[in-house]
């Protein structure tokens, strides 16, 4: 897997439009909208529980990196798109 010292970042992107694709209470992302606005960066990221090694491997170095670069200053929100059976 390719390491990188530092995620691009896409100023264009709009966490309040990330929040559309989830399933929340208005209220839940009304409260992620205001902890973003206090963080300096807001990474969400995607899976499903169903694509095993991957996922944990790409979810177990974006830990890392968090870490490693100041949690108190990134939010971090993981969305898992699988669905309930």
């Amino acid at each position: 897997m390719k390491k990188i010292e530092h995620l691009p970042i896409n100023y264009d992107l709009q966490f309040e439009n990330d929040l559309k694709l989830i399933e929340l209470p208005e209220k839940e992302k009304q409260v992620l909208i205001t902890k973003s606005q206090s963080m300096e960066y807001t990474i969400v990221v995607y899976y499903t529980k169903w694509t095993g090694w991957y996922s944990k491997s790409v979810l177990k170095e974006l830990n890392k990196y968090i870490q490693k670069n100041n949690p108190s200053r990134i939010l971090f929100m993981k969305v898992n798109t699988s669905k309930k059976p």
